[in-house]
């Protein structure tokens, strides 16, 4: 309970941890991680949403 007590003795304020949850979740949609993520929000963002999804239905013989 120690090491629980001085954690939170050097926490951020509820504000900060705030305003970071609003601009992550104002600010965009998601987070490319990756040269395969740039790769597939690159085709995303190419193709329409039906061509899109089929393609990814078709990777996985869906």
């Amino acid at each position: 309970m120690v090491a629980t007590s001085a954690m939170a003795k050097n926490a951020s304020p509820a504000s900060v941890v705030a305003g970071v949850i609003f601009k992550a979740a104002t600010d965009q949609l998601s987070y490319t991680t990756g040269e395969d993520a740039k790769m597939l929000t690159a085709n995303c963002q190419q193709y329409d949403d039906p061509a899109f999804i089929g393609s990814i239905k078709s990777q996985f013989s869906l």
